[in-house]
C-alpha cells in the first residue's frame, strides 16, 4: 500500500480483493485495520488516525457515512451483525477481464461463472442479443444499470458487460475476437470465397476489408459507426453467414462459442448504427421539405407554420424530426453562413406585434418586389382618403404641396397600412442581400438601392405626390379645383373656427337617410330588395354572396392590406351613392343606376381599374350597394 491509500474506500477495496468478495463485515474489517494500522503508521503518517481504537471506530463510521452517501457502498444489517457492500468490486472484475481481450480472444466473453462471481440481481441487467441490446443501447445512457448480462440465442452462453462500454469497448472486443476467426486454418479463404458471390463484388476489394480488420481496428469500428455504405452491407451478410455455419456445427468448441457471441454482438451493433443513419437521412430529407415549402409562397413564415409544414403528399413533417431537431436546424440556418455571404435563413419581426417570422434569403427581395405591389394601391388610396378629408374641410398639411415633406408622411402612412414592409425595409441586412443578388446571374424585377443608399420611397412604390393629390381632388365636387375658391373659403374657415367634427357628424347622420318621405324610402328599398333577389343566386344569401365575390376579386395575402382595400372600396361604393341620390331627384334603384354607380367607382379609380378581377368586382359593388339602400333610414 501506499500512503494515498490511507482513505477509507480504497482499504475496502484492498481488503476486498484479497478475500475476493464485495461483502466485508465491520467489526472484522475493523479487527484488521486495528491489526494493520500501527505497521502502515511508521511509513505513513496519513495511517495514524486508525491506530487508536476510538479514533479508528469513530473516523471508520463517519467515512462510511459518506462513502454510503456517495454510493460507493451499502450497509447491510442481518441478526445485529453489520455488513458492507460493495457494488464497484464486480464492475473492477469485469473491467480488468476486457483488459485480457486480446489474450483471451478465442474465448467466450466474460460471465459470472468463467469469473467465479455471483452478481445481485439489484446490480444487473439481463438483456438478449438482439431486440433488447438494440433498446438498451438507445437507452444505455440513463438506464441506472452499472452492469449488463447479454444472453445470446440458440444456447451460446452468457457475457458480462459494464453499460459505459456499450457500445464502442463492447464492439472493438468482438472485432478482436472476428480477427480470432480469421485467423483459423481455412477461414479467410472460406469467408472470400462465400462473400464475394454474396456481394457480388471484387475478391480484392474484400481482401482490403478483411485486411483492415486484422490491421486497424479503430478505422473498422468507425467504418461500422458511419452506419452507410458497403462496410454496413458486408457485416451484415458476413455475421448472418458465420452464425449460420457454427449453428451447424454439432461439437462447439470455445472458439466457436467465442466466435458467435463476436458476430450477434456485431450484427446487434451495425443494425443500431444503420438505424440510426437512416433516421438521419429521414430527418434530413424532411428538413429539405421544410426548406422547399419555406421557398413557397407567400414566402414569410411563422414558428406556428412551420411546424404545420407537409410533404409533396401532404403527410404531416413534423413527427418525421422532433421540435427540437427543428429547432436546432432553424438556428443554424439563421446563424451559420458559408463564403462570407449573409445566412441563408432571416428572423425579422412578424405581422403582428412580438411574432417572429421566417424568409428565406432568397425570397427576400421577390417577398419585398411583392410586398411593395401590393402596398401601392394600399399606401395611395390611404393617402388618397387623408387628402380628402382634409380638404373638404379646406385644409391642407405639408405633405401636399412639397415633395421633400411627402417623402418624409410616406414612411408614417406605411409604418400604420403595412409595417412587415416596413420592417424589411428598415432592415440593414436587404442592402447586402440587394449586393449580393446583384454579384450574380439573375435579373431583378427593379431596384430599391443605388449606390448604397436606398431610393425615395415614392420611387420604389411609384407614386407621385402631384397625381395623389389631383385624385383627390378630382374626387370631389368641382368647386374644390378652384384655388380662389378654395382659399376664401379656407380664409372664413380659419376666420371663424369651423367645426369640422360636427360638420362630419351631421353630413354622415343626412348620408344615411333615404330620398323623400316615409312613404317614398320604403318604395326606395322594395325595390332594391327585389332587384337583391334576382342578382343573387338561388341558395345563398345576399353575406354569403358578397363574400364569394369579395373572395374572387380582393386576393391580397396580407390579412391587414386585405381589410384595408376592402374599407377603401366600400367607402368609394357610398360615396358614389350618396352623389346618385343628391344629383337624382327621383332616385329609384334599377339595374342602370346601381351599374352606373360601380361603373363609376371602378372606372374612375386607376387603381380598381387596373384590377384583373373587375367583372367579380363589378357585381360585388351591384350588391353591396344594394345592400346599404335596404338598411339606410
Amino acid at each position: 500500500m501506499t500512503q494515498r491509500e490511507a482513505d477509507l474506500y480504497s482499504i475496502l477495496l484492498n481488503y476486498s480483493d484479497k478475500f475476493k468478495s464485495p461483502y466485508i463485515e465491520a467489526q472484522a474489517f475493523l479487527d484488521y485495520l486495528g491489526r494493520s494500522a500501527p505497521t502502515f503508521a511508521l511509513a505513513y503518517e496519513e495511517w495514524r488516525k486508525w491506530v487508536d481504537q476510538r479514533d479508528r471506530e469513530e473516523n471508520f463510521w463517519s467515512e462510511l457515512n459518506e462513502l454510503i452517501d456517495s454510493g460507493k457502498c451499502e450497509r447491510i444489517l442481518d441478526n445485529d451483525r453489520i455488513s458492507i457492500y460493495l457494488p464497484h468490486f464486480h464492475q473492477n472484475i469485469i473491467e480488468n477481464a476486457y483488459l485480457k481481450a486480446n489474450a483471451e480472444a478465442g474465448l467466450p466473453f466474460p460471465n459470472e461463472e468463467s469469473l467465479k462471481i455471483t452478481i445481485p440481481e439489484s446490480q444487473v441487467v439481463q438483456l438478449n442479443s438482439t431486440n433488447d441490446l438494440l433498446y438498451m443501447m438507445n437507452e444505455v445512457k440513463n438506464s441506472g444499470i452499472p452492469i449488463m448480462r447479454i444472453v445470446f440465442s440458440d444456447g451460446f452462453g452468457t457475457g458480462l458487460v459494464l453499460s459505459r462500454m456499450v457500445p464502442r469497448r463492447l464492439m472493438e472486443v468482438a472485432i478482436i475476437k472476428v480477427r480470432d476467426y480469421l485467423s483459423r486454418p481455412k477461414n479467410k479463404e472460406y469467408a472470400l470465397r462465400r462473400l464475394t458471390v454474396l456481394l457480388k463484388c471484387k475478391e480484392s476489394y474484400l481482401q482490403g476489408l478483411i485486411d483492415q480488420i486484422n490491421s486497424k481496428l479503430s478505422e473498422t469500428c468507425s467504418d461500422i459507426e458511419a452506419g452507410k455504405g458497403f462496410a454496413s452491407l458486408f457485416w451484415r451478410h458476413f455475421s448472418t453467414m458465420v452464425k449460420a455455419d457454427i449453428m451447424k456445427k454439432v461439437e462447439r468448441l470455445a472458439s466457436d462459442m467465442a466466435a458467435f457471441q463476436a458476430f450477434s454482438l456485431i450484427e446487434t451493433i451495425n443494425n443500431y448504427y444503420m438505424s440510426l443513419e437512416k433516421k438521419r437521412q429521414d430527418v434530413e430529407n424532411a428538413l429539405n421539405h421544410v426548406e422547399e415549402n419555406l421557398g413557397n409562397p407567400p414566402y414569410f413564415f411563422t414558428m406556428g407554420q412551420i411546424l404545420k409544414f407537409t410533404d409533396s403528399n401532404g403527410h404531416q413533417l413534423l413527427g418525421q424530426y422532433s421540435t427540437k431537431e427543428l429547432e436546432k436546424w432553424l438556428w443554424e440556418k439563421v446563424t451559420e453562413s458559408k463564403d462570407n455571404e449573409l445566412p441563408s435563413l432571416f428572423l425579422l419581426s412578424g405581422t403582428s406585434k412580438g411574432e417572429q417570422t421566417f424568409v428565406l434569403k432568397e425570397k427576400m427581395l421577390p417577398l419585398c418586389f411583392r410586398l411593395l405591389i401590393e402596398a401601392q394601391p394600399q399606401v395611395k388610396n390611404a393617402i388618397i382618403k387623408r387628402w380628402k378629408g382634409l380638404l373638404e374641410d379646406y385644409s391642407k398639411e405639408p405633405a401636399m404641396d412639397s415633395d421633400k415633406e411627402f417623402e418624409l408622411f410616406l414612411p408614417k402612412i406605411m409604418e400604420k397600412n403595412c409595417p412587415f414592409l416596413m420592417s424589411i425595409l428598415s432592415d440593414p441586412r436587404l442592402l447586402l442581400i440587394s449586393q449580393e443578388a446583384e454579384k450574380k446571374p439573375v435579373t431583378l424585377p427593379a431596384k430599391i438601392f443605388f449606390k448604397g443608399q436606398m431610393l425615395p420611397y415614392s420611387t420604389i412604390l411609384m407614386i407621385q405626390r402631384k397625381d395623389i393629390l389631383s385624385e383627390a381632388r378630382y374626387s370631389l365636387p368641382l368647386w374644390y379645383s378652384f384655388p380662389v375658391m378654395f382659399a376664401i373659403a379656407s380664409f372664413f374657415r380659419r376666420l371663424f373656427g369651423g367645426d369640422k367634427a360636427s360638420r362630419s357628424l351631421g353630413d354622415s347622420e343626412n348620408d344615411n337617410k333615404l330620398p323623400g318621405g316615409k312613404h317614398r324610402s320604403e318604395e326606395i328599398k322594395i325595390a332594391a330588395k327585389e332587384l337583391s333577389a334576382s342578382i343573387t343566386p338561388l341558395g345563398q344569401t345576399q353575406d354569403q354572396y358578397l363574400e364569394d365575390l369579395e373572395s374572387r376579386w380582393c386576393q391580397l395575402l396580407d390579412k391587414q392590406a386585405r381589410e384595408n382595400l376592402l374599407a377603401d372600396v366600400q367607402a368609394l361604393a357610398r360615396d358614389s351613392l350618396r352623389h346618385a341620390m343628391k344629383t337624382q331627384k327621383y332616385f329609384r334603384p334599377n339595374h342602370d343606376t346601381i351599374r352606373q354607380i360601380a361603373w363609376n367607382v371602378v372606372n374612375l379609380n386607376q387603381t380598381l381599374s387596373s384590377l384583373s378581377k373587375k367583372d367579380a368586382l363589378f357585381t360585388y359593388l351591384e350588391v353591396y350597394v344594394l345592400r346599404l339602400i335596404e338598411t339606410m333610414r
